[in-house]
C-alpha cells in the first residue's frame, strides 16, 4: 500500500491531469476487488 501510495503522489506531482486520475484510482485500490485488477 505504502509504494503505490509513494507512486500515486509523484504521479500527481508530475501532472494535475494524471494526479487527478491516479486520486481516483487509489481511491478504488482501498477497495480488495480493485486492488487485485490492479
Amino acid at each position: 500500500m505504502t509504494n503505490l501510495d509513494g507512486l500515486g503522489m509523484k504521479v500527481i506531482d508530475m501532472g494535475g491531469k494524471i494526479g487527478s486520475a491516479s486520486a481516483m484510482k487509489m481511491a478504488t485500490l482501498r477497495l480488495p476487488k480493485d486492488i487485485v485488477l490492479y
